[in-house]
């Protein structure tokens, strides 16, 4: 049995605060009266599921998937179990709608197209639909970024993905600080089977952040 990484348990445990602040902030902070403070907190607390992808990330991204039967085994305990999950959930989050509870009900065949990844979930549930396809992606990604030895190439994507990935989605958050507001997002999305929620193709670079940190010598910091 492998030792456990308490300082992984550590990262994880930040990381659910971090979204339980981001989703209560509103009920600590006035966003008229204390401005300033509730965005420091908005911001911070959109740190949390980033540093969960970039677990993934330190912990799968260097795993063998050019390997049949690992990668079956793969599929069968994450892929399948997420898409039951999400199925599951989008149902029940629609029925509890109808309740007017939580929000209006919808036309179900919204929901039918929710289940179909053709639209929007209009749920709490949204990284579901992202998780899938990052789980999808990554066997693709790990492959090919452990295939491809050409040093330009990868300094390219590299590029492409912090400036569409990470710059531009960055822009809107951190002007918000001051007060300002500007509608902005990237154009050259490079995701993979969809993963653009919350930051367009900025997920694959907090994966592949991890696996630079599993390969790295902060590995040592966090193991």
């Amino acid at each position: 049995m492998k030792n456990r990484q308490c300082s992984i348990d550590l990262i994880r445990t930040l990381a659910m605060i971090l979204v339980i602040i981001v989703h209560t902030k509103s009920y600590f902070f006035s966003n008229t009266i204390y401005f300033p403070i509730f965005s420091v907190w908005k911001v911070a607390g959109t740190i949390g599921v980033p540093l969960f992808v970039m677990l993934t990330g330190y912990l799968m991204f260097k795993r063998n998937f050019s390997d049949t039967d690992y990668l079956k085994r793969y599929i069968y305990r994450n892929f399948f179990p997420l898409l039951i999950a999400f199925q599951f959930w989008n149902i029940i989050w629609n029925l509890l709608r109808y309740t007017y509870v939580f929000d209006p009900p919808q036309k179900w065949s919204a929901v039918v197209k929710a289940a179909l990844f053709m639209g929007d979930t209009l749920s709490a549930l949204w990284y579901l639909p992202m998780t899938i396809a990052l789980y999808l992606g990554m066997p693709i990604l790990s492959i090919a970024f452990h295939q491809i030895h050409v040093s330009a190439y990868r300094k390219i994507i590299a590029v492409a993905l912090l400036f569409s990935g990470t710059l531009i989605p960055s822009v809107a958050p951190i002007l918000l600080l001051f007060g300002k507001k500007l509608e902005i997002h990237s154009v050259l999305r490079m995701n993979i089977f969809g993963a653009s929620v919350w930051g367009e193709s900025v997920w694959m670079i907090y994966l592949l952040a991890g696996y630079y940190i599993s390969q790295s010598g902060l590995k040592k910091s966090v193991a």
